[in-house]
């Protein structure tokens, strides 16, 4: 007989590996109704795991891939279009609306993040990307007399998030700006035009008060 350490130890053990087991039993159940329900709109590689939920408007298309992890839960309204490359982790509760095309590369992170896009949001790949909004589009005109309007030419355009770029907490990226590789935006910072690659940029608007030596870079790039 096993003394007592050992044996609280093989049952914790065996506890993990039944957690395990289960988890990866909920994953492929899951897997399958959402393939089951949604058809040909959704795409989820085997080794994806969708851990938390996943609800999606019938307009919208989602494609997962290899590795990815949904820890919580990923919304999808409109008439969207997210493209989750292999190994992003969505860590909380991560939104996408609208009717353009969203584009996560790989091993990125986002963490309860919101994302309005009616053209085109692309983040590079291992960017980290914390809760706040990223939107490609104004909605509205900004003449008071045509504000309630049709949206003219030039409300929406699109938006660039780099490799290996940090967004901290409560950040707004605005439509058209581009972060470059590497850099930071502080914390509550509102980026209104973009950003060069390398730096950190922090306030309202964001400004450059740190640029990072060449040793600190990682040398990442999201150039084609």
């Amino acid at each position: 007989m096993h003394p007592p350490d050992v044996q609280g130890s093989l049952a914790a053990r065996a506890v993990d590996r039944l957690a395990s087991a289960w988890r990866q039993g909920r994953c492929r159940w899951y897997r399958w109704w959402l393939l089951r329900r949604y058809g040909e709109k959704i795409s989820i590689h085997p080794s994806a795991k969708i851990l938390g939920r996943v609800s999606m408007h019938k307009a919208c298309r989602l494609s997962v891939g290899a590795g990815v992890q949904i820890t919580e839960t990923l919304e999808v309204w409109g008439a969207a279009v997210v493209e989750l490359a292999p190994n992003v982790n969505l860590i909380m509760g991560v939104r996408v609306y609208g009717k353009g095309r969203v584009t996560v590369a790989e091993g990125a992170v986002l963490n309860a993040t919101k994302i309005n896009c009616m053209q085109a949001v692309s983040i590079g790949r291992m960017s980290l990307v914390g809760a706040g909004l990223v939107t490609d589009t104004d909605f509205h005109n900004l003449a008071p007399n045509i504000r309630r309007s049709p949206g003219l030419p030039g409300i929406t355009a699109p938006v660039h998030i780099g490799a290996n770029v940090w967004v901290g907490y409560g950040c707004l990226l605005l439509k058209g700006v581009s972060i470059g590789d590497d850099s930071v935006v502080g914390a509550g910072s509102v980026v209104r035009s973009s950003v060069p690659a390398g730096v950190v940029v922090s306030g309202n608007p964001a400004t450059v008060v740190r640029t990072f030596d060449p040793s600190e870079r990682s040398g990442m790039s999201s150039a084609p």
